[in-house]
């Protein structure tokens, strides 16, 4: 066993004690003052006066910790899925559901950038009457049948079908006024910032579009 000489700090009579002395606090031989020792030799002693379950207990709480240093920090993923795009619909009628005669001609241009799929939804049941694709930049014009129509639109850049629409950054807009149509009326609808513009619309949530 290595043995180290401690000088009394008390008396000054020399202590050989062994090196490291973790049972007990060695003592001087004459006057019996606790001898200096170093601080991890102290600590080691105080770990070592532990009861048994504490000292199980911390193997359990090193690990804890590990754990959760290394996981990941939480990211603010976008809550939409990404979507694959797929080919762009040709321009114009997307859907018919309408059963009236369509005699009333309504234009739609858009502004580049973005491609459009746009709605017009009865204003008395909120059926869909017809809907149109659009792509940016472009101008189509249309024959639609007579009513009062609510005006919906999404738009984005990459079109991913009919369910996921342009994908997580899809814009779905309704416009404010109602859309009435009769024999004598011809609308244009500019879907293009620009200002001064009439056309006020405000977002709604992708499950009313």
């Amino acid at each position: 066993m290595a043995i180290r000489e401690v000088r009394c700090e008390a008396c000054g009579t020399v202590n050989r004690v062994p090196r490291y002395v973790i049972s007990r606090t060695p003592q001087c031989g004459k006057c019996h003052a606790k001898l200096k020792e170093t601080v991890w030799i102290r600590s080691l002693r105080a770990f070592h006066a532990l009861p048994i379950g504490l000292l199980l207990l911390v193997p359990i709480i090193v690990f804890l910790s590990w754990v959760t240093l290394i996981r990941p920090a939480p990211t603010n993923a976008p809550t939409a899925p990404e979507c694959v795009a797929i080919d762009r619909p040709p321009q114009g009628v997307y859907r018919d559901h309408s059963f009236a005669p369509r005699v009333a001609p309504f234009t739609i241009s858009t502004a580049a950038g973005s491609d459009y799929l746009v709605k017009l939804e009865d204003e008395t049941n909120g059926i869909l009457g017809m809907s149109f694709y659009v792509r940016g930049g472009s101008s189509i014009t249309e024959t639609v049948p007579l009513g009062n129509f609510i005006l919906k639109y999404a738009a984005g850049r990459s079109w991913c079908g009919e369910r996921d629409l342009f994908g997580p950054d899809t814009a779905t807009k309704q416009a404010d006024d109602l859309f009435s149509v009769d024999q004598s009326t011809h609308w244009t609808i500019e879907l293009i910032l620009q200002p001064g513009g009439n056309l006020k619309t405000h977002s709604i949530p992708r499950s009313r579009f």
